[in-house]
């Protein structure tokens, strides 16, 4: 069986692994491929002799038939001692939401990769979803060097191998202009500002289909290579600082675009703030962020992909709304999906398709216009 085909996993082996497949009196129950099972395990930090005991559990436990809810409750219980994340979770209070200002953060999921690394404490909103870290959180200093794009940190901060990702990633900022272009209707030529801008590869895919672009980022190492790259010139440093002294223009750009960086921001009511100051009359701001209101987290939980010490906020639909809100900035399109596709070999195409739909998908994608 088949069940995805998108561009993001145009170079995984679509054949289904004997050894990955569980049945039951002629049911299947799950069936994956070598090489998605591969990424799946790097994702999730378990090797193959953990995840086949997995499999073996939820295999043994899931009934014939099952809804996908009773099949994702399954999967968590089997997948539960074989998280090397998980953790304990201290005892703490209920707090404010930063988004909505509710009286309901508590603290819901704990991490820990190693004995020596801090614990990482997520709270989560009973009323709005939105997630804060709460302890264990990275400095802002990681963000300044060249190891942030060469490794992955155990407390999760960081990638891996990042300038080897080049055409994966212009081909993630070519899909998203298209939706984006689906989703507004922008000027010939627009001006995009892109704000955590790194080594320029969805730059790239702007400027290939007519886009004027610039960048903004805190790392120098991050701006020099957009410049190696493609020639791209990138301030360095934070939007608000550009903004001061004039290296960012005000009020001139068609498209803001923050692709995975917002949720990096201490104080995202800020940085919003000075999104809409960057904004063109009735410009379009675009985030796009991690979903703590994905399934995948009470599926996976400490080892859901973005519980990371460099992550300080966690967006829910609802909670992502309200600080656009804030910012008097206008949603005009939301979406959730993945590149991923962690749970394939569990459900099928439709049921996974259902609960994009249903603003569950691990990426939320957000599309808001600025002041007329």
């Amino acid at each position: 069986m088949v069940w995805w085909t998108e561009a993001a996993l145009t170079s995984l082996e679509e054949v289904d692994s004997a050894r990955w497949t569980r049945e039951r009196r002629g049911h299947v129950l799950h069936a994956d491929s070598e090489e998605h099972v591969r990424l799946l395990l790097r994702t999730l930090g378990v090797d193959e002799v953990t995840w086949a005991e997995t499999l073996d559990r939820y295999a043994d436990s899931v009934p014939v038939g099952a809804c996908v809810a009773d099949r994702l409750s399954a999967l968590a219980e089997a997948f539960r001692p074989s998280s090397k994340y998980a953790a304990a979770l201290p005892p703490g209070g209920t707090s404010l939401c930063p988004a909505c200002n509710a009286l309901a953060l508590t603290p819901c999921v704990a991490r820990r990769a190693t004995p020596e690394q801090p614990l990482i404490v997520y709270g989560r909103c009973g009323a709005c979803e939105h997630g804060a870290l709460l302890a264990g959180a990275s400095s802002e200093a990681i963000y300044l060097g060249p190891d942030y794009y060469r490794a992955r940190r155990s407390d999760g901060a960081g990638y891996p191998a990042y300038a080897a990702e080049q055409s994966y990633r212009e081909a993630k900022g070519k899909n998203l202009l298209d939706w984006i272009e689906r989703s507004v209707i922008l000027p010939a030529s627009p001006a995009m500002l892109e704000v955590g801008s790194g080594f320029g590869f969805t730059r790239r895919a702007a400027e290939l289909r007519g886009y004027r672009t610039s960048g903004v980022d805190l790392n120098p190492f991050a701006a020099e290579a957009a410049g190696e790259l493609y020639g791209f010139a990138t301030v360095t440093g934070t939007l608000g600082r550009g903004l001061a002294n004039g290296e960012i223009e005000r009020g001139a750009w068609n498209l803001v675009l923050y692709q995975f960086v917002l949720e990096h921001m201490s104080e995202p009511e800020l940085e919003l703030a000075r999104a809409a100051e960057a904004l063109a009359p009735g410009g379009y701001l675009v985030i796009v962020v991690p979903n703590m209101a994905t399934f995948e987290l009470p599926v996976f939980g400490a080892a859901y992909r973005s519980l990371r010490a460099d992550h300080y906020h966690l967006f829910s639909p609802a909670s992502a709304s309200a600080y656009l809100r804030t910012a008097r900035l206008r949603e005009v399109a939301h979406k959730t999906s993945c590149n991923l596709h962690l749970l394939r070999g569990f459900l099928s195409q439709e049921e996974l398709a259902e609960l994009y739909q249903a603003d569950r998908g691990p990426d939320l994608f957000l599309v808001a216009q600025g002041q007329t």
